[in-house]
């Protein structure tokens, strides 16, 4: 009984097996009749996964081409990147260029061959590798480039740039013929190629300088940009903000004014330009350091005042240079300057003019009181006040007279010859006070008006003579040499201070008044 029980379980098991079998192969006479799309629109599943399997077994199989013709991974990067082209519909649409699927791609691989892949990957790396660099130069620019309208447009620029690739690469692709392609690439892709890519990069300086005197503006100063580092192009960016900013004296910028104006210059003298304005910012921080280094707080303050006030004189300056004048010297608010004038204006020596006498008197101001500190480091307190008092005394008359200070011209002497210029400037301080004293606080004597008339034609003297050590260069001989003319006019001033001194004493017209602690530097 069981073995009959058993005997039907496996009839029916295999009655059922057969069921399957025929059933499976229905479907598949049906797969082969519709094209194998499957079971159409009611199963839509089981095409997918066809679709899937297909698309797998190709790529699958265009690996083992590659693999076949020994590519190597740079090789291949190059083979999918240009099926990345081909097979997208998008580009060259509008021009009717092929479109490839993967099947015809694989074909046109397997037509082509091994030697002819290899032949033609070598020239689409050329024409990839110039493209990468322009790329490179783009991103470069985006980067660097200050204006945010700029980075926009060089973004543009860029997706332009990068489309015209890919339309180049598909263009040589358009052909259901390997060997037509094969030798197109090979004989023009990569000239041709490679020169839209340098009409791209290229195209952003062309501009015309007409005889009206009216700058064409063409395309946009993008290509000069590129070529600016980070620091140049904060310059220029410095200068872009001065000049658009509203005047009613000079000529009020619009950014695309500026712009044309750069295209004109050319990237060569922008870039003199821009080394001429670095060299005026390094000169204004060195001058500012120097100056908070000064311990005179009244000097340090005007210091700070001229130094800001050379600052906003030089913006000035710098807009002059931006803006066009007739013959009359009357601005022309409408015009745009000739970029030789304006290159000419701000590679001269216009920082030295406005800068030269600060940087040079806040230097020799700080060499003076590095050399009076250690004149003196060795006397008393007291000493040192007297001798302090005596060089601000002779240091406020001479401003007074002259609309110099003496410090800076001290701090242009060397070490000896400091303290021997000092010692006497010490004597003439002191002689001028006790002259002064005298002849304001005695009486009348026979020989005062005279006294006075020389003690006040050897003072001018002497302060015309602190004039002319401004027309020598620090520390060169000739200023050496009259500088140690102070001798003279110590001696000068102290034969007036003993001849005034026993002269009233002897008329009676006053007593002798307390001489001045003398002050011994060694």
């Amino acid at each position: 009984m069981k073995k009959e029980i058993f005997n039907m379980i496996r009839i029916k098991r295999c009655s059922l097996l057969m069921i399957i079998l025929a059933l499976t192969n229905c479907n598949q006479g049906s797969n082969a009749k519709s094209g194998g799309t499957g079971g159409g629109k009611d199963d839509p599943v089981l095409t997918n996964v066809g679709d899937q399997d297909n698309k797998g077994d190709l790529k699958v199989k265009l690996k083992d081409l590659l693999i076949k013709f020994k590519l190597s991974d740079a090789e291949r990067q190059i083979v999918h990147k240009i099926q990345e082209v081909v097979t997208n519909p998008d580009i060259g649409k509008a021009g009717g260029y092929k479109t490839y699927d993967d099947l015809k791609f694989y074909n046109l691989l397997k037509d082509l061959g091994a030697l002819k892949v290899k032949e033609i990957i070598v020239e689409c790396l050329k024409v990839d590798n110039h493209q990468e660099s322009g790329k490179e130069e783009f991103n470069q620019a985006i980067n660097n480039v200050p204006a945010p309208y700029l980075k926009e447009r060089l973004q543009s620029d860029l997706g332009t740039y990068n489309y015209k690739y890919v339309l180049e690469l598909k263009k040589y692709f358009s052909n259901d013929n390997a060997n037509y392609v094969y030798d197109a690439i090979i004989k023009n892709y990569v000239a041709e190629a490679t020169r839209e890519i340098d009409d791209q990069l290229n195209r952003f300086v062309r501009i015309d300088y007409g005889h009206s005197g009216v700058l064409k503006h063409i395309e946009n100063a993008v290509a000069i940009y590129l070529k600016l580092d980070d620091g140049e192009s904060k310059v220029i960016g410095e200068l872009r903000d001065l000049v658009t900013s509203p005047s009613q004296d000079y000529k009020t910028y619009t950014v695309k004014d500026f712009d044309s104006l750069i295209s004109a210059l050319g990237v060569v003298r922008v870039k003199e330009i821009v080394r001429a304005y670095n060299t005026y910012a390094e000169d204004y921080e060195i001058m500012k350091r120097d100056i908070e280094k000064l311990k005179d707080t009244k000097y340090k303050s005007e210091f700070e005042k001229r130094l800001e006030s050379a600052k906003e004189s030089l913006k000035l300056e710098r807009r002059k240079f931006f803006t066009k004048f007739g013959a009359d010297g009357i601005a022309d608010l409408a015009a745009l300057p000739d970029p030789n004038y304006v290159h000419a204006g701000m590679v001269r020596s216009v920082y030295d003019s406005a800068l030269g006498n600060i940087r040079m008197d806040s230097y020799f101001m700080l060499i003076y009181e590095r050399n009076l500190e250690d004149l003196i480091k060795d006397l008393t307190e007291d000493k040192r006040e007297v001798l302090k008092e005596a060089l601000r005394d002779i240091d406020t008359k001479a401003e007074k007279n002259t609309g110099f200070s003496i410090y800076p011209i001290l701090g242009g002497l060397y070490t000896d010859d400091f303290e021997y210029v000092v010692k006497f400037q010490v004597r003439i301080s002191q002689a001028i006070g006790a002259i002064s004293k005298v002849l304001e606080e005695s009486s009348d004597f026979p020989e005062k008006q005279d006294l006075k008339t020389e003690f006040d034609d050897t003072l001018k003297s002497y302060y015309d003579h602190l004039k002319e050590s401004f027309n020598y260069g620090r520390g060169d001989s000739k200023f050496i040499r009259h500088m140690m003319d102070t001798k003279d006019y110590a001696d000068s001033f102290d034969a007036i201070k003993k001849e005034v001194l026993d002269l009233s004493l002897k008329n009676g017209a006053g007593s002798k008044p307390g001489s001045s602690p003398s002050t011994t530097l060694k």
